[in-house]
């Protein structure tokens, strides 16, 4: 299992607003050797506060299991009619058995 909370701000340090925001996010092989454009898992994005500008992404042990190592590039995309922006971007790590639930 994955998550990650992200408080979002604006340029002056406020709670960036989602109100009527939906979001998505996924994540692929990044690229070089081994990268596809085939997303490897789509993460679940929840807006826990719209107004305070605050969402998490996760993913369950059903689909971390079948990761294969390596890296990994994901993005968080959130939109309001027509319009997207890629608010959250980055590279993930995935290491085989670094340990299980009891």
């Amino acid at each position: 299992v994955f998550n990650a909370t992200f408080n979002v701000v604006d340029t002056s340090n406020s709670p960036y607003n989602f109100t009527g925001y939906t979001a998505s996010s996924q994540m692929q092989k990044s690229a070089g050797i081994g990268a596809t454009t085939v997303p490897a898992t789509t993460f679940t994005v929840g807006i826990t506060s719209a107004a305070g500008g605050v969402f998490e992404v996760s993913v369950g042990s059903t689909d971390t299991r079948t990761l294969t190592e390596g890296r990994y590039v994901y993005n968080v995309l959130v939109s309001s009619g027509a319009t997207i922006y890629n608010i959250v971007n980055g590279n993930i790590m995935v290491y085989p058995g670094i340990s299980s639930a009891p």
